[in-house]
């Protein structure tokens, strides 16, 4: 990577203490070292203005104190490149744990915005102890590789309240990334290791301020018009991975119902940009990761259709009828179900079978794994043109939604379901790939998708609701007649709604099939 601007890039792994105490035995990595272990400790100082600016911007201002040096370090936002953190990052030395944002260079002072050096106050601290040591280490292709190994273990204070440090960063200091996940993947074999998709900054944030992890969601993605098939695979699962990657803290934390929300689109689209890409994968391959997603997906199901019961289906319905007690007994019923379902996610999101998942999925992307398998036709069909094979796939999903769609009005609720899947497909395909092809034309098309699923996704939501709801009478005891009578009321309420809102699902199926296709 050639740049000016200094760059971190490194690999955070969640571990335990007693996994930490195993590594510093040597035996792991024996005959891998360059250099022994040595031991420090650190303390830091975050700041950030009174009205968290540099937090909203996702930069991360410290002074640390080792020994009697400090040093203060800016870091910016990590790219949404992929599994291994890369973002830049500045240090200069200080005299003092007082912040002096003069000191940074130009470039890192700009990132900072317009923010005073004496707004700055203290958020939160980490002290922690750490090992570090070089590890020569060679990546699947056979380059050699360099990496800082250091283990990390503290806390992250904030007042009274306090957050536990364990964890390994593997820095990358010469070679390529793909030797990171190459030297976890061994330690695996013998540690529990998960990814940390959330830096020491984003922890302690929200230590100090109470609040939820942060939700992401992935903006547009630029391609180059040139691009090659094999290109354009990576850079959409690049950002299909940081997507899930980025979103499960939230999901795991359960405050903000988006973050199971935005996870659930991220594993989604992963599985449509295989889909997309099915002609240049191996099919074993292609599978292996379709069923796996698969199964994340119906885990996280449970919980985003009870999220969107009580936000989408029971509320509106309260709000407009004014319930004065009459929808409490379904609702408390509805909230001790999403209170159950959350621990289950979070025993999933902890366990073997997802931590393994994301970890060994990264690592495939980080190491190109589409191109193993010795078939030199697909290698042959990933360096063709992407934009050949996005206009073929396209028109491909296009024409599954016609046909699904013929006959709309009196399609029936599965119909309708089969639909409003083949058109999900269709607009990710084009959010995906739109960026090849001249002009709006590709966010206007893609924008009467989104709609159009909407519409019909509102109408999925009122079916799975029905499931939910007897479900819910079924687990009630003693309130069971009210826990009834508030499903009737809600569904009842919204079934006369659904007969309002057809003419214009309809309608809007008639302005999609009238949009002009891009792509020819």
């Amino acid at each position: 990577m050639t740049t000016d601007t200094p760059r971190e890039i490194e690999l955070k792994l969640r571990t335990t203490p007693e996994a930490i105490k195993r590594l510093k035995g040597g035996e792991l990595l024996k005959g891998h070292l360059r250099t022994a272990a040595r031991a420090s400790r650190l303390s830091s100082i975050y700041y950030d203005t009174p009205d968290h600016r540099l937090a909203a911007r996702g930069i991360a201002l410290r002074v640390r104190k080792t020994g009697r040096r400090h040093v203060q370090t800016l870091k910016g936002e990590p790219a949404a490149s992929g599994a291994a953190a890369d973002r830049p990052e500045w240090e200069v030395p200080l005299s003092s744990e007082r912040p002096d944002l003069d000191l940074l260079p130009e470039p890192a002072r700009a990132l900072a915005g317009l923010v005073d050096g004496q707004e700055l106050v203290p958020l939160f601290a980490t002290r922690f102890r750490r090992e570090r040591m070089l590890v020569e280490w060679t990546a699947g292709d056979g380059e050699p590789a360099l990496i800082e190994l250091a283990l990390d273990e503290g806390r992250i204070e904030s007042g009274e309240a306090h957050r536990p440090i364990s964890e390994i960063e593997l820095e990358l200091k010469e070679g390529p990334p793909a030797a990171l996940f190459s030297l976890a993947a061994t330690l695996r074999r013998d540690l529990p290791l998960a990814l940390e998709s959330e830096a020491k900054a984003q922890r302690g944030f929200a230590l100090a301020t109470g609040t939820p992890p942060a939700v992401w969601k992935p903006g547009r993605l630029e391609l180059d018009r040139d691009l090659e098939v094999e290109g354009g695979l990576e850079a959409i699962l690049r950002q299909g991975l940081v997507h899930w990657m980025r979103n499960e803290p939230a999901a795991r934390d359960g405050r903000d119902p988006e973050g199971v929300h935005q996870m659930r689109i991220a594993v989604r689209r992963l599985r449509s940009a295989l889909g997309l890409f099915r002609r240049v994968l191996a099919p074993e391959v292609r599978q292996r990761w379709d069923d796996e997603l698969g199964w994340l997906l119906g885990e996280l199901a449970p919980v985003r259709d009870l999220d969107v019961f009580l936000a989408e289906i029971l509320a509106p319905a309260a709000s407009s009828l004014d319930d004065g007690g009459m929808l409490a007994g379904l609702r408390d019923a509805v909230e001790a179900r999403r209170a159950q379902a959350y621990e289950s996610l979070r025993r999933t999101l902890a366990g073997e079978r997802h931590t393994g998942l994301m970890f060994e999925f990264a690592a495939w992307i980080e190491g190109r794994g589409w191109r193993s398998g010795g078939d030199v036709d697909l290698r042959l069909a990933q360096h063709l043109p992407l934009r050949e094979l996005a206009e073929d796939e396209l028109a491909r999903r296009y024409r599954k939604v016609r046909k699904a769609g013929r006959g709309f009005a009196e399609l029936d609720e599965a119909q309708r379901h089969a639909l409003r899947i083949r058109i999900k497909k269709l607009r990710y395909g084009v959010e995906f790939v739109g960026g090849l092809f001249d002009g709006k034309k590709p966010r206007r098309f893609a924008g009467k998708l989104a709609g159009l699923q909407d519409a019909l996704g509102h109408l999925n939501d009122l079916a799975v609701a029905r499931g939910l709801a007897r479900e819910a009478i079924g687990a009630a005891t003693a309130e069971r007649e009210q826990v009834a009578l508030g499903a009737g009321v809600v569904i009842g309420w919204h079934a006369g709604r659904r007969q309002l809102l057809e003419p214009e699902i309809v309608a809007r199926w008639k302005a999609f099939k009238r949009l002009a296709r891009f792509w020819r």
